[in-house]
């Protein structure tokens, strides 16, 4: 009873949740990770096929395919199969929801018909298929992939719950459209964006339910034709049509308008039958070729919220536009979008041209794109001289630039003094008492100090500072920042080959750095990081941030010195590290608690000082530094956790002694290492970069062998094999990582002897690291005795390509470990040097799998799961 107690008081808490509740969780994680939660335990194992919302969003990997071939092939196989895979094993009876999102086309034909067969068969409710290019953009029409409705009875019966449908980059050919239509009654939304359809679209009458219609840069189509039924929202965006809107009387919001150039005068004839009913309407008017046509305008009695997109070109006055308004005697919101094609050019004359024309209910003017032309001036003077209730104008300069000479680039830098011009001109024309009311889209600024503190927090440093020109209330905000991060690598990339480019982004950095820090007032700098290409000849300023960060009493200091090319420097052009003398500064080390120094030096005793002078330090990592040739120190007075150092230079041995250090980490050149009275040491990772570690190390960490439960070597290229007397025990160690040589076909089963010297190993991962092409042994050769290891339970293995020497250490496990439950199979790995390269390694993947499948799948235990990733 005692021990029941025990496994009880150890349950996680959320695993008491109902199974409803735990499901909701799920539902609002993407669907790989909700199936994974599978292996938690045999109470998750089936949780997740209760999810009725099955959402395959892969846009997260869409900005690494756009230009690499060979990765799109892998990423768009392995999608394919994370969705068969899913399906496949799902067996609840319904899916209220079913999305798919990635970069395919007419050649995934086969995959996508049988998902959607999938998905009417569990009565979907709301389909899409958002089939996007992996630019994000459209493809060639005839690439797309084309909507079949599948011919089987029960598969069409099955559309009777289908709701909501939006399709992205799929093509309609024949009457498919109308057969959705027809065998979906309650369809309510449909949505197409970049499809190719059929000639004509024409549909209507009383078995039509659908609510919502919109149709964005479709091809192929030359008339659209809505009739007899109850449409609320309709929305057209492409080449010009002919458009016939026909007994719709309960259609409330009507947006149209041509991709291209804008609608003609014959917009309003095409929408007339319905323009008594419209409550919003949006029109593009770009590029109207011939000017309006007043006499063309209708009558919209009841449309209160009015949005036009209008082409600013020059300064051509637009206030023929205000036509549209009149003809809305119900308006209560007039929007303005304006889209500029060409460089502004300021007329000196104002020209009132638009007659007066009270609008009663006229109540907010919208203006964005507003630049301070004087034909802005002057809509906005109409709408506040006719405009009887007005309560509000929102002004937003922001706007989108369309070819010309004008980039995007030159709408915002123009932005600041388009709302300076704003406040000029506006506010002085406002009705006495009603200069609040001029709103400048800023509802952010009403939020509390320390919610907008947190926003900019968010942010680069340098774009938080440029927020301070937004308004008075903005102009110090940024200064109460306590993160500072000077994160300059997105200019890296350019300046790799071109030195000129290089010393002039690099002044431009220090000087940023240092305008920010001469005007920063806060008493207080949580975390400062510095990561720019920066050397010794830096040394004056970095001493100046340096002092800043610690009279601020910064926690966490973190200097990335980078080479612009992300490579190691010679450590002599390194920055040194040079500790400030000023008692004040360093008093401030004492709230220092994170320091991570990349490339940069550490001389003589300032290692020990830093130590000395920060007890609250718990994080130290230092990469591609030069340091001082003896590394010593522990002691009460450390309050050192975690302690990491990569490809350091200069370095002769490691003492470290009598303290509650956490983690480890060495990886560099062979040295006397030397791990003493650290009773707190979990994690360890130790390993030579260009060799691989010797005997000696377990020699070395023997120490420290009985507290640790996480040990990772790097044994590549180990020079004379593994002595088993040599390997010390581990009682404690629950995951095991080895990196290893993947060399020919050697035999690594020798390396097993390390997992047997850890009686309590739950999680086995070997990562291979490939010198040379494959060579497979003919035959197999087990040389590993055998070993019962009671409590494995996981085996992780990257790099496996199916040889014989990686079929032979998975079999080991399978025969070996008797609580097995999962091996992870990951066929990418690594290549260092030889004639194998990354591209090599590539090629192979879809073979690797396969050969994992074949060798492994016959040999699984009964509640043994093979991911193959």
């Amino acid at each position: 009873m005692e021990g029941d107690c025990g496994r009880l008081n150890l349950m996680d808490f959320i695993s008491k949740m109902p199974d409803d509740v735990l499901v909701m969780i799920l539902s609002l994680m993407p669907i790989k990770d909700a199936a994974v939660t599978g292996s938690l335990s045999t109470r998750w194992r089936y949780l997740w096929r209760n999810l009725i919302r099955l959402n395959f969003d892969g846009t997260e990997i869409l900005d690494k395919m756009a230009n690499d071939e060979v990765l799109c092939d892998l990423e768009v196989n392995k999608y394919i199969n994370q969705v068969s895979n899913v399906i496949s094993s799902y067996n609840h009876p319904k899916v209220h929801d079913f999305r798919v999102r990635f970069d395919l086309d007419d050649s995934a034909s086969e995959e996508i018909d049988e998902w959607i067969e999938f998905a009417l068969g569990k009565k979907v409710e709301r389909l899409e298929l958002d089939l996007l290019y992996k630019n994000y953009g459209t493809r060639y029409p005839e690439e797309n992939y084309e909507f079949r409705l599948p011919s089987s009875v029960s598969m069409v019966g099955e559309m009777l719950s289908l709701k909501k449908l939006f399709l992205k980059c799929v093509n309609f050919i024949g009457p498919t459209l109308n057969e959705i239509l027809m065998n979906s009654p309650h369809l309510e939304k449909l949505y197409l964006f970049g499809s190719d359809v059929f000639p004509s679209i024409c549909f209507g009458g009383q078995g039509i339910n659908l609510k919502h219609f919109k149709l964005v840069a479709c091809s192929g189509f030359e008339s659209i034709s809505l009739y007899g039924f109850d449409l609320v929202s309709f929305i057209y965006h492409g080449p010009e049509i002919k458009l016939h809107l026909t007994d719709l009387p309960k259609l409330k919001e009507l947006d149209i308008g041509e991709v291209s150039v804008g609608l003609e005068n014959n917009v309003f004839r095409q929408i007339s039958s319905c323009a008594l009913y419209l409550q919003v309407l949006e029109l593009d008017m770009r590029s109207t070729k011939k000017g309006l046509d007043v006499n063309a305008i209708l009558k919209f009695p009841n449309v209160k919220k009015l949005k036009l997109a209008i082409q600013s070109e020059g300064d051509d006055s637009l206030l023929e536009f205000t036509s549209i308004a009149q003809a809305c005697p119900s308006l209560e919101t007039f929007l303005i979008s304006l889209h500029w094609i060409s460089p502004t050019k300021r007329r000196r004359k104002v020209r009132h041209v638009a007659a007066p024309h009270v609008h009663k209910h006229l109540k907010q003017l919208e203006f964005i794109g507003y630049y301070g032309r004087i034909s802005d001036l002057e809509l906005a003077v109409y709408v506040i001289d006719n405009a009887a209730a007005l309560k509000k104008i929102i002004i937003d300069p922001s706007c989108d630039a369309f070819g010309g000479r004008l980039s995007i680039q030159d709408c915002w830098k123009r932005q600041p003094a388009a709302r300076s011009s704003a406040m000029r001109q506006l506010i002085p024309l406002l009705p006495p008492g009603s200069r609040r009311r001029l709103n400048f889209m800023d509802f952010i600024s009403k939020m509390p100090d320390d919610v907008l503190v947190m926003m900019l927090s968010l942010m680069p440093i340098k774009d938080a500072a440029v927020t301070s020109s937004l308004s008075t209330r903005w102009t110090y905000l940024w200064r109460k920042l306590t993160r500072l991060n000077f994160d300059g690598t997105g200019t890296l990339d350019k300046m790799a080959d071109d030195e000129v480019l290089c010393d002039i982004e690099r002044d431009k950095y220090i000087i940023q750095v240092y305008n920010v820090i001469s005007s920063y007032s806060h008493p207080r700098v949580r975390d400062f990081r510095i990561r720019f290409d920066l050397d010794d000849s830096a040394s004056e300023e970095i001493d100046q941030w340096i002092q800043f960060a610690l009279e601020k009493k910064v926690e966490t200091l973190e200097l990335d010195l980078l080479d612009k090319n992300y490579d190691c420097r010679d450590p002599d052009e390194n920055y040194e590290f040079r500790l400030p003398s000023s008692v004040s500064v360093v008093g401030g080390m004492l709230s220092l608690k994170k320091l991570f120094l990349k490339y940069v030096n550490v001389i003589g005793p300032t290692l020990n000082e830093i130590l000395m002078n920060s007890p609250h330090l718990e994080k130290l990592y230092m990469f591609g530094s030069d340091v001082y040739p003896c590394i010593c120190f522990g002691g009460q007075g450390i309050n050192l956790k975690h302690f990491k150092l990569v490809s350091c230079s200069g370095l002769e041995s490691i003492s470290l002694y009598g303290f509650d250090l956490v983690s480890f980490a060495y990886y560099g050149p062979e040295i006397k290492l030397h791990l003493t009275d650290l009773p707190k040491l979990k994690e360890l990772e130790v390993g030579e970069v260009s060799v691989g570690l010797e005997n000696n190390v377990f020699r070395q960490i023997s120490s420290c062998a009985p507290y640790l439960q996480a040990l990772e070597l790097d044994m590549r290229s180990p020079k004379k094999g593994i002595d088993v007397n040599a390997i010390v025990k581990l009682p404690n160690v629950k995951k095991l990582t080895l990196l290893m040589d993947a060399e020919e076909d050697d035999c690594l089963l020798e390396f097993t002897s390390i997992a047997q010297a850890c009686p309590s190993l739950e999680t086995f991962s070997i990562s291979l690291h490939w010198f040379s092409p494959l060579k497979r042994r003919k035959e197999i050769r087990r040389v590993a005795a055998p070993h019962v290891h009671e409590n494995l339970k996981r085996l992780e293995i990257n790099g496996y390509y199916g040889r014989i020497s990686d079929f032979e250490l998975a079999v080991y496990v399978i025969e070996n470990a008797a609580a097995l439950k999962k091996i992870v199979i990951d066929p990418c790995c690594q290549a260092f040097g030889g004639s194998l390269t990354k591209q090599d390694c590539l090629k192979r993947l879809p073979a690797a799998r396969s050969s994992a499948k074949r060798q492994l799948t016959p040999l699984l235990p009964p509640g043994v799961d093979l991911d193959i990733v």
